[in-house]
């Protein structure tokens, strides 16, 4: 999955709500987040172009979708959308890394 892809999915589930550079931070912070946190990488990640694909392979690939829509539930102060949200999000988050601890990250 893409920057773009991502943008394009959550465009249809939530239009309008965030700007699109604002959501491009959000999942270069997140592929941050994965590559320091599950992929124990120690080198800054630079941002991926937008039509590069991202770290996590499907079909864990949902939690790049799930954190953005999280992202927006928040910003726009739904909080109890915002709590069932991000619980989808620690799920997904959870089972990439279960998945990347117990195989390395090799499909």
């Amino acid at each position: 999955m893409t920057k773009n892809e991502v943008l394009t999915l959550t465009a249809s589930m939530r239009p309008h709500l965030i700007g699109d550079d604002l959501k491009k931070r959000f999942l270069d912070e997140l592929e941050g987040r994965v590559a320091v946190e599950i992929c124990r990488e120690s080198v800054p990640v630079a941002p991926r172009a937008d039509d590069a694909p991202l770290r996590v392979p499907a079909p864990f690939d949902r939690l790049y979708w799930i954190y953005l829509v999280s992202m927006m539930d928040f910003v726009s102060g739904d909080n109890a959308s915002y709590a069932a949200s991000h619980a989808l999000f620690n799920e997904a988050y959870g089972a990439f890394a279960r998945w990347h601890q117990r195989t390395g990250g090799y499909l």
